[in-house]
């Protein structure tokens, strides 16, 4: 059984209810005038809508049922394909039902003027306590779900619940059970709750609907300062701000989603058979193929040659946001940034010639950082090259040496192909960026929709995890028990692979105090009794340093041993023993010998190693008991070492910084704004911070209580200008959570013209 429609009784708040509800992003039609003497607007969703019903004044009295109904959700309607049968089924359980009525409305759809016809089979209201149910039959359904109508902003697709209370649970049960039996109704249901504060009646009180978007939903309801809550992946509305009914929205599977779980079920062909309507020229079919590979957000900047792609992008139906920025260096900030957070692959764009060339920085950026991005610039006529065309450009030859993988698509039948290498290339192995070139004729040229399929797997990094080898994962946990004093030094890989709480595990079964590079800072929370904080030269301090100079073996996880993290190759010194974990082997023994490489998965291989350790300390106790010596293993006496060395570094780090923190001295000390910052944002603030005077700073002194990525910076190369549209791109990556820029004055005049983009997105930066 279908459902149809859920109605919202506005009485003669008419115009006040399609205003409220416009702002929230919805398309509402225009006024319809029922022959029953009622009015009303409808928001039609893909397979429902929702039915904003009340009166004229002066028709008030013409149907009571309304009338006296409270304001809010007050109806539930099944769908009916013939209502002489629908009440005859009714009758036949049970059911309270009234016969069927008809009535219409005059409808205009484009230049037609019609009548949309109905017929119902209601229930009569004494019979039910939490509002009216009854069945409706279109007879011109056309008339209703009309193409133009709905489309919406916030990208509302459908009602998928409805929520009431009642007084006696069991008798409205019964009835709904005289009224549908044993039907599954799709796509909506309608879940009943007993109110013990009811004495007799009831009410229906909140619709849950889902979104392909809920970004553009957010941003719809912020340009439009609609009251709203975000919160566990939901956004909710309050009845006071939508006449008196709740709205809860959710994100569903789009379109995006459909095309590429139909790759995961069905193979290739079925997925390239599911698009291949999709596409007219190069331009709709490159759309899609982002739009299968689950892209949501796009960063960029257009150029004359850039146009094919916009104009499609504007004509098609594809649930993708687009972020117009100032400047292309910015927008693959913001890709850079919203990868880091989501998880989900960055998408950035801009125009040939010097465009192509603006968005390097961000993409050696990422690529150095292992930051899964892809850019795309277009480019000029493939027919054109060599010719001396205005803005041509070797853009393979650019970004050959700063990209994990880069190419130009010459032919508009290898649109799908290009595209999926590229996906491939960023999500596995060591995550990475990737560049695409697209000349403007081949965005031009006809496409015949064929092959535009994704692998599922290929929108988020790790695409495919690998376990480090068993045999080395058991030595590396023989050595890391044997080991006198070990220390953790970790990287953003950590976090990447959702490794975080396998960390901190792993620390606690070793005693091993957790140091991080720049990048890898949020790999444990800060409040962890075994977090140390960043070391190295970008962060660290000397209390930190001499924890890294104490151990006699250093377990280096997803990361590269660079100058930063070591001081140039300082601490540890050469001699330590070193194991190390990384899912690119060519970082590893790149600058010390080391005893055993992991070859794998950060998260993997954490979880691997926990086991080992746990297997070898059983075995090794019930060796002893067996002995039954009284020597002890020669780290026994050593057991809470590891919180000992960090609690002493600890405190020596943040006394120093106390005294620095309640400076009063002018100019304004960075301790002093680091402290401040802390104690007014949030536990989940994303703090983005410049490479320059704010990085060491957030990185040595910012505490984070949770684990997770909630600092960013960039590292890898340190250019400035980074952190304003980074703080635009963990933003969209996500809304519900407050995003900070940090930078110097030079930086900000780097990216000054982001502002305006701050403000036209409304981006509460």
């Amino acid at each position: 059984m279908e459902f149809d429609h859920a109605v919202v009784v506005v009485h003669d708040q008419m115009d006040q209810a399609v205003e409220r509800f416009r702002a929230m992003g919805f398309f509402v039609t225009e006024r319809g005038h029922h022959s029953l003497g009622t009015i009303n607007h409808l928001i039609i969703l893909d397979n429902s809508y929702i039915e904003l019903l009340g009166y004229l004044p002066e028709n008030r009295d013409k149907r009571p049922e309304v009338r006296d109904a409270p304001a809010g959700l007050n109806a539930w309607v099944w769908r009916s394909h013939n209502a002489s049968e629908t009440y005859q089924q009714c009758i036949a359980r049970g059911a309270p039902v009234s016969k069927p009525d008809r009535f219409s409305r005059p409808v205009r759809v484009g230049d037609l003027n019609d009548e949309a016809v109905f017929q119902t089979v209601r229930v009569a209201p004494e019979h039910s306590q939490a509002g009216r149910y009854y069945f409706c039959q279109h007879q011109k359904p056309h008339l209703v779900w009309h193409k133009p109508w709905m489309q919406h902003p916030n990208q509302a697709c459908e009602i998928t619940a409805a929520y009431a209370k009642v007084a006696d649970l069991d008798r409205e049960q019964k009835l709904l059970q005289q009224l549908v039996g044993d039907a599954r109704v799709w796509p909506a249901s309608l879940v009943i709750e007993a109110d013990p504060e009811l004495e007799q009646g009831g009410y229906m009180h909140q619709l849950n609907i889902a979104c392909r978007d809920l970004i553009a939903l957010r941003t719809c309801l912020l340009q439009q300062s609609v009251p709203h809550v975000w919160a566990n992946d939901r956004i909710r509305i309050d009845a006071s701000h939508a006449m008196g009914l709740c709205l809860e929205f959710h994100e569903v599977i789009s379109d995006t989603k459909v095309l590429h779980s139909a790759s995961a079920r069905s193979g290739v062909d079925a997925a390239a058979s599911s698009a291949k309507a999709y596409a007219n020229d190069g331009a709709e079919a490159f759309i899609r193929m982002l739009q299968a590979h689950g892209v949501k957000t796009i960063f960029g900047v257009c150029g004359d040659t850039s146009l094919p792609y916009y104009d499609a992008l504007y004509r098609l139906d594809h649930g993708m946001v687009h972020v117009l920025a100032r400047d292309e260096r910015s927008a693959a900030y913001m890709a850079d940034a919203y990868a880091r957070v989501s998880g989900r692959v960055g998408v950035c764009e801009g125009p040939s010639g010097g465009g192509a060339t603006y968005l390097a920085p961000g993409l050696v950026e990422a690529n150095e950082s292992s930051v899964p991005v892809l850019a795309f610039s277009s480019d000029v006529p493939v027919s054109s090259r060599g010719r001396y065309p205005l803005t041509e450009l070797r853009q393979e030859a650019l970004y050959a040496p700063l990209t994990k993988w880069n190419g130009s698509i010459d032919l508009a039948s290898k649109i799908g192909d290009q595209v999926r290498s590229a996906f491939r290339a960023i999500c596995t192995g060591r995550p990475g960026s990737a560049h695409l070139c697209l000349p403007y004729d081949v965005l031009k040229a006809t496409h015949d929709g064929e092959g535009l399929w994704a692998q599922a797997e290929h929108s988020s990094a790790p695409a495919w995890r690998c376990a480090p080898a068993l045999e080395a994962t058991r030595r590396a946990a023989t050595k890391l028990i044997a080991a006198k004093q070990v220390v953790i030094i970790c990287g953003g890989g950590v976090i990447s692979s959702g490794a975080c709480e396998a960390l901190s595990k792993l620390a606690h079964q070793l005693d091993a105090p957790v140091c991080t590079t720049v990048s890898g800072k949020g790999c444990i929370s800060d409040n962890d009794p075994l977090s140390v904080g960043v070391v190295g030269s970008n962060g660290g301090v000397l209390a930190t340093r001499e924890i890294v100079a104490a151990a006699d073996l250093v377990f280096f996880i997803a990361c590269r041993t660079g100058s930063t993290t070591t001081e140039h190759w300082r601490f540890p010194q050469l001699g330590t023993e070193i194991i190390h974990l990384d899912v690119d082997p060519a970082v590893i023994s790149s600058s010390y010998p080391t005893s055993i490489a992991l070859v794998g998965d950060a998260k993997l291989g954490l979880e691997a190693l926990m086991e080992a350790v746990q297997e070898q300390r059983q075995k090794t106790m019930t060796e002893q008991r067996q002995k039954a010596t009284s020597e002890q293993r020669h780290t026994e006496h050593l057991e809470g070492s590891g919180l000992a060395m960090v609690a002493k570094a600890r405190a020596s780090k943040w006394k120093a910084f106390e005294a620095l923190a309640q400076s009063e001295e002018l100019p304004i000390r960075p301790e002093r704004i680091i402290d401040q910052l802390r104690q007014a944002l949030p536990d989940d603030a994303i703090v983005c911070a410049d490479p320059g005077t704010p990085c060491p700073y957030v990185a040595a002194y910012f505490k984070l209580p949770k684990a997770g990525r909630y600092f960013v910076t960039n590292r890898a190369h340190g250019a400035l200008g980074y952190a304003l549209p980074a703080a635009i791109g963990a933003w969209y990556a996500k809304p519900q959570q407050r995003c900070v820029a940090l930078m110097g004055d030079g930086s900000f005049g780097f990216v000054a013209g982001e502002l305006e983009t701050v403000a036209r997105c409304g981006a509460p930066i």
